[in-house]
C-alpha cells in the first residue's frame, strides 16, 4: 500500500496527554499535508473546517516551526498563530501550539497509508 496520494503525504495530528515520556489517549483531531515535497505542511483541524494554517521549518533555530494562517505567495506567509517544536522527549510527533485558540497538539512524523486510513468511507 502506498503512503503518497497523489503527490501528498498525510500526517495526523492528535490532542492527548503526556505522561511517562509517551503520548496517551490520543484523539485524532486534524491532519497535516505535505504536498509535493514543498517546504511546508498545510494543516486543518476538525475544530475549525473551513480554516488553513501553515507548518513552515524555522530555518534559524533547528527543530523549531511557525505556524500562519495566511499564504500569500509560493513560499510566503503572514499572521504567526503559532508555533511547532520537536523535542527531545517526543520520539513520534512535532508538538503544536496555537496560544490565541487555546489549541495544543501533536503532529505524527510518521505519514499515514491513506488507503488505510479510508477504507470503507
Amino acid at each position: 500500500m502506498s503512503l503518497y496520494y497523489y503527490d501528498h503525504l498525510k500526517f495526523g495530528i492528535y490532542q492527548g496527554e503526556f505522561l511517562n515520556k509517551k503520548l496517551t489517549e490520543l484523539e485524532h483531531i486534524g491532519d497535516a499535508l505535505l504536498i509535493d515535497n514543498n517546504r511546508y505542511y498545510t494543516i486543518r483541524f476538525r475544530q475549525f473546517p473551513k480554516k488553513t494554517f501553515y507548518l513552515v521549518r524555522n530555518n534559524k533555530k533547528s527543530g523549531k516551526y511557525l505556524v500562519f494562517d495566511k499564504k500569500v505567495s509560493a513560499f510566503g506567509f503572514e499572521n504567526l498563530v503559532g508555533r511547532g517544536q520537536l523535542k527531545f522527549n517526543l520520539k513520534e510527533h512535532l508538538e503544536i501550539t496555537l496560544p490565541k485558540l487555546g489549541l495544543r497538539a501533536y503532529m505524527s512524523l510518521f505519514p499515514e497509508n491513506i488507503h488505510e486510513h479510508n477504507k470503507g468511507a
